[in-house]
């Protein structure tokens, strides 16, 4: 029962039939960012026609929680400027559970800026401007991670899949992910203090 109705209710119940205004209808998407940059609407309008509407609307994000692979999207109302493959605004920052060997984590900041490494949760995050491109560094940082393409041709490759997506041609990086997240990866890492 909505919100109204109770209300109503409560209100017969305590012997006052008196009508209450039932709250207003929540805002939509688009209503909610209709002041917000160009880049960041299309990725609201874009991430909302696939996953539906998000969990949690602020002020300067929106969020999904489990949105097919991810595990959590956020698109953000101020984007981040960055220049690799090309020039771009950094908007959708989806989550994978992932775990990276200690090892590797410099060649994944080397590899993609916009790479995200949450030891203690699991967590690998990616923000770019699109989803499609999102999908291709994830699909590219494992392949690096699991050492099956070193760090240039990563690199390389991203720029390949990134132009063929843009021009319409097959780009299979950046279609979904390409390997199954594992359903935890959390490191809670080990007492030194006792």
């Amino acid at each position: 029962m909505g919100y109204g109705v109770w209300l109503v209710i409560a209100t017969v119940l305590a012997g006052r039939a008196v009508a209450q205004p039932a709250p207003p209808p929540p805002e939509t998407v688009a209503e909610h960012v209709r002041d917000w940059p160009r880049a960041a609407q299309l990725a609201a309008e874009m991430i909302t026609q696939k996953y539906g509407p998000p969990r949690d609307m602020t002020e300067t994000m929106l969020v999904w929680g489990a949105s097919g692979p991810w595990k959590r999207t956020i698109v953000y109302r101020d984007g981040i400027p960055h220049n690799f493959p090309e020039p771009h605004t950094d908007v959708i920052q989806q989550f994978i559970n992932f775990q990276v060997p200690f090892d590797m984590i410099d060649d994944l900041a080397e590899f993609d800026g916009s790479l995200l490494v949450d030891r203690t949760r699991g967590e690998l995050s990616v923000r770019c401007e699109s989803e499609g491109t999102n999908f291709a560094v994830m699909n590219l940082a494992n392949e690096l991670v699991n050492g099956k393409r070193s760090l240039q041709d990563t690199r390389r490759m991203l720029a390949a899949q990134v132009s063929a997506m843009r021009a319409g041609r097959s780009a299979s990086y950046t279609k979904r992910l390409l390997f199954t997240p594992p359903i935890n990866a959390a490191d809670p890492d080990s007492p030194v203090m006792r």
